[in-house]
């Protein structure tokens, strides 16, 4: 039985690097409809965000790599952070399944996609389980992040109803920045949800000090660590300490 998907690609200044991953995209939706495993309303959702400060024509981009390809939206928002573009962009997904992924992949393709939907297709209850991707012999640099902090990945699929309801419950998500990545994470294993890991061999992606120099994208590098420690980190393990302490219930 087939099943409807959602692909979401949230976008900030990605228009030297968006074109590779929504090629493959493309590719893999359309093969995924003709073989029966997606339905035919599966489509690709790319926010585009900053909109006004975006000197690197993402808009323009994304147009012309999806022209003609009726399985997509596009939204354009101001700078409202990558947490927000990720909640407008689940809203905006069909019912089924949802793939978030980064704009900035290298070395992505239709199988990696495959790959990355298969255990929640197969699984019984779609609501408990989750996927996450994480790089495997891409780059060095890349890899490493993902082998030590595989909670901070921006690929992963979940259930559009269990994605949805992880943005919604997730407080003031608008101030999160980077850190939504081990915060959904965080929720997931809140809502005792299996997450099983998918490496994506080859796949790396394009890092900051490759985007806008080495010294700003240092200490860009510098700030997501530190968002990502103080309301991602920190969070999950003070809720983990009051379950181990008896101190919170268990239920959401």
């Amino acid at each position: 039985m087939s099943v409807g998907v959602s692909i979401v690609i949230p976008a900030f200044k990605e228009g030297n690097n968006i074109s590779p991953v929504l090629k493959t995209t493309r590719e893999a939706l359309t093969q995924g409809i003709n073989q029966g495993i997606f339905k035919k309303k599966s489509k690709i959702v790319v926010v585009v965000n900053g909109i006004k400060e975006d000197n690197t024509g993402t808009i323009e981009v994304v147009r012309e790599a999806l022209k003609g390809f009726k399985n997509s939206y596009i939204a354009k928002l101001n700078n409202k952070g990558k947490a927000l573009a990720l909640k407008h962009g689940i809203e905006h997904s069909i019912n089924g399944l949802v793939l978030l992924l980064d704009a900035d992949l290298i070395g992505l393709t239709p199988e990696h996609i495959f790959d990355l939907f298969l255990p929640a297709i197969e699984a019984p209850q779609k609501n408990k389980v989750a996927v996450i991707g994480l790089f495997y012999r891409g780059r060095g640099k890349t890899d490493f992040a993902h082998r030590f902090f595989p909670n901070t990945t921006g690929i992963r699929v979940g259930s559009t109803k269990l994605l949805r309801r992880a943005f919604q419950e997730i407080p003031n998500i608008k101030s999160k920045g980077f850190a939504i990545e081990p915060l959904i994470t965080g929720y997931l294993h809140s809502a005792e949800v299996e997450i099983k890991e998918v490496k994506l061999e080859g796949v790396s992606q394009v890092i900051k000090e490759e985007k806008i120099g080495v010294l700003q994208g240092f200490f860009e590098r510098i700030r997501m660590y530190l968002e990502m420690v103080f309301w991602g980190y920190i969070p999950i393990f003070f809720r983990w300490f009051r379950r181990k302490t008896g101190l919170e219930p268990r239920e959401i």
